[in-house]
């Protein structure tokens, strides 16, 4: 390999950071203002996000602990807009 050739390691954190932000994006844009919906699967939205599903995980499990997102097995993950527009709503991580 050439020497010269300098390559950036890829930030996991940012990753999923953005991925977490876009998953809030859509369950903001949600048309039924607080009504609990249910996010497509996880193969339908790493692709339509163009991130990894193990990134995807994170940042849904990241959601369902400040209660954005609740998973059930075989159900799939359901998206709490009214908690996501809460403006009392704390979550630590940056």
């Amino acid at each position: 390999m050439d020497s010269k050739i300098k390559i950036q390691r890829v930030d996991n954190e940012e990753l999923y950071h953005k991925t977490k932000r876009a998953l809030m994006d859509i369950i903001l844009q949600n048309p039924d203002d607080n009504t609990p919906f249910k996010l497509p699967n996880e193969a339908e939205l790493s692709q339509s996000l163009w991130a990894s599903r193990h990134v995807l995980r994170d940042a849904l499990m990241g959601l369902e602990e400040i209660g954005v997102v609740t998973r059930r097995p075989s159900i799939g993950a359901i998206a709490n807009p009214k908690i996501a527009r809460a403006n009392s709503l704390l979550d630590i991580n940056p």
